[in-house]
């Protein structure tokens, strides 16, 4: 019995680590500890098993390799002290259940706390190290390190450092000017993980936070103060006479800061060449420039991995290195000065001039429909149609929103400018028979053959068309198949979202060399940003995209919305779109279409319905141009997807798409 080892032990809460427990137990046992107490200590922890502790306890051998002084090392670690008049009472013996209450009534040690207790342990590791350092000097020398920097680093070495696994030599890297004693044991041997960890630290202080590195260099008086991942390149950057801490977390060095001050002006990280060194740069540099601290990731030359490799591959040119970083950070600092000199309303005239220079090559868009043109452009004062920028068009429920925009989508395609259809709610064939039924009516010789979207995509009912019904469906299509060749459509229920319209947006550029106009039919059902938020934030979310793509890609963007149910009956509105915020600060123009007496005492929607053609209005909700609340009546043939501008005519094709063949070729239907 050893009332001394007893005391250690008892002090020491049972891990549920088996290979802790199992070397705990040979560090009691070559202190004279007896069965007994360790028997009890060991019910503490989870998973006892009486025979297994027994089996366990009688092969453990005094000589084993493991000294009664890791058990009062662990001890202290967690608060023990010893004194010679210390004789701790024996607990009775009980079962396991028992044991565990125990361990609870124990005052628990903070996680990652450093008692001065444990301190002093760790103290006693670092001198007892520094004491063996000419057995490191080797390694130390081999990654061009000189002895006077083991010295002044108090470098140490441990034949046998036992943690998390391991016991195996290691470095002894002290933290200089740590609040509290710290240190790095690093493995000396290039072994994966799988042998070891690299990097070990002192038991407790694992969970805890690590100081920085070397944080004396933020105190002492240098201008510039380089940051690395790790100790030893820290260390190599000190001797080749720059001033240098070690840590990956901005935190630790703002934290430093906050405490201590700094007389550092500014910071170089110096990131690892390796896949995870460009990314824990940028997070150090957001991070030190929140903090207001002028920072810079500082590269390596091409095909160095750290400062340390750079020693040994050529030490004059790390010399060479540090001292120009001084330069480098007046070169990124002059050059970022520029760039925002570029921002300034003198530094953007050229650019000014070139963008009215490259408009006179972009005409404005026709939308198809004359008068809507005319008002788009201030009734005639300014040219009138598409300029870029986001438009949105509502409406209530078969209202015919969707053909009023995709009539418009032809137009623009058969004056040859490509058009991307982000289709999200209807079929690319619906779309296309809506276009060809449309068409139907100025190929027809009769109003009979005219054709519905049913009437093209039904298969069953060509059999019974006649001659001249056949006729007018292959002439609508040939003649849509040719202004086709610049529509373009992506389907999609609830995959595509306003990052996907981006995506299609920017491939479509790759492919065909400019941008098109966009359509989203419709902006409610775009899939959600972030599922967990409100339908009113992602709408928000998705016109923001919509605008910044209109304004990124210089072009016009048109989303077809829906209307709240309350609006049914009342005059289109802001109030009447739903989710209606973004919408009505975002887009540069907004269009409502209503059933004309919308709002009027004695209307009636069923009846306006029913109509044929429904009367339509399409009110100016905003426009950025001109001015507001202009209202243009239309007359829509809902059978045949067709709007009419009441006041100027139509045209939804060329000129004469509607003239006879002479030679069979397509083209003949566009001359």
């Amino acid at each position: 019995m050893n009332s001394k080892a007893d005391s250690a032990l008892t002090a020491i809460p049972t891990p549920a680590d088996r290979d802790t427990w199992y070397k705990l137990l040979m560090a009691y046992k070559a202190a004279g500890g007896d069965q007994d107490t360790a028997d009890q200590w060991s019910q503490r922890g989870e998973g006892y098993d009486p025979r297994s502790f027994r089996d366990t306890w009688r092969s453990i051998k005094t000589d084993g390799g493991i000294t009664e002084a890791s058990l009062y090392g662990t001890a202290r670690e967690n608060g023990w002290t010893w004194t010679d008049t210390d004789r701790p009472e024996r607990p009775a013996r009980k079962r396991s259940t028992a044991r565990r209450s125990t361990v609870a009534q124990q005052k628990p040690q903070p996680e990652g706390a450093i008692t001065p207790a444990h301190a002093a342990g760790i103290q006693d590791q670092i001198t007892a190290a520094a004491a063996d350092r000419a057995a490191a000097l080797p390694y130390w020398k081999s990654r061009g390190l000189s002895e006077d920097t083991a010295d002044r680093f108090n470098i140490g070495y441990m034949e046998h450092y036992r943690g998390a696994g391991t016991d195996e030599a290691r470095l002894i890297i002290p933290y200089p000017g740590a609040e509290s004693p710290f240190y790095v044991a690093r493995r000396l041997s290039a072994a994966g993980d799988k042998d070891g960890k690299k990097y070990l630290y002192p038991p407790k202080a694992t969970a805890g936070e690590k100081p920085v590195f070397n944080a004396p260099a933020l105190t002492g008086g240098a201008e510039s103060v380089f940051i690395t991942e790790g100790q030893i390149d820290a260390i190599t950057l000190e001797q080749m006479g720059g001033a240098a801490v070690g840590s990956n977390e901005a935190r630790q060095i703002t934290d430093a800061i906050s405490r201590h001050g700094t007389t550092a002006k500014r910071f170089f990280i110096v990131p690892d060449a390796d896949e995870t060194g460009d990314s824990k740069a940028r997070k150090m540099l957001e991070a030190l420039t929140a903090a207001g601290l002028e920072a810079y990731i500082y590269p390596l030359p091409a095909g160095i991995h750290d400062s340390n490799d750079f020693l040994i591959e050529d030490g004059a040119g790390l010399y060479d290195w540090i001292r120009e970083a001084e330069v480098y950070a007046d070169k990124i600092k002059a050059e970022t000065a520029t760039e925002y000199e570029k921002t300034s309303g003198a530094g953007r005239m050229a650019g000014l001039f070139a963008y009215i220079k490259d408009s006179e090559s972009r005409p404005v868009i026709s939308t198809g429909y004359p008068t809507l043109d005319l008002e788009l452009g201030d009734g005639g004062v300014i040219p009138g149609g598409l300029f870029a920028g986001l438009y949105t068009i509502g409406a209530i429920s078969s209202l015919g929103k969707t053909t009023f925009v995709m009539q418009m989508a032809d137009s623009i395609a058969a004056s040859g400018r490509d058009v991307l259809i982000i289709a999200l709610e209807m079929a690319a064939f619906e779309l296309m028979a809506k276009s060809i039924s449309r068409i139907t009516t100025e190929t027809a010789g009769r109003d009979s053959d005219r054709k519905t979207v049913q009437g093209i995509l039904q298969g069953t009912r060509w059999k019974h068309y006649s001659p001249e019904e056949r006729q007018t469906i292959d002439r609508a299509a040939a003649i849509y198949a040719e202004l086709a060749k610049h529509i373009f459509i992506v389907e999609g229920i609830g995959t595509i979202g306003a990052a996907e319209v981006r995506e299609a947006v920017k491939k479509h550029c790759k492919i065909r060399g400019a941008a098109p106009v966009v359509i989203v039919d419709y902006l409610q059902i775009l899939a959600p940003a972030d599922p967990r938020a409100t339908d009113k934030a992602n709408t928000d979310a998705a016109v923001l995209e919509m605008k910044r793509i209109s304004r990124d890609y210089n072009t016009p963007v048109i989303c077809i919305s829906s209307f709240n149910r309350s609006n049914y009956r009342e005059r289109v509105s802001m109030e009447a779109l739903k989710e209606s915020g973004a919408i009505e600060y975002s887009s540069d123009v907004v269009i409502g279409l209503q059933l004309e007496g919308t709002g009027g005492k004695d209307f009636d929607v069923d009846k306006a319905k029913a109509a044929n053609p429904r009367k339509i209005e399409a009110v100016l909700l905003k426009n950025r141009n001109a001015p507001t609340g202009k209202v243009i009546p239309f007359e829509y043939e809902p059978r045949f997807n067709l709007f009419r501008d009441v006041r100027n005519g139509h045209r939804v094709t060329p000129e004469d798409a509607a003239a006879p063949a002479r030679s069979g070729n397509i083209a003949d239907y566009l001359k």
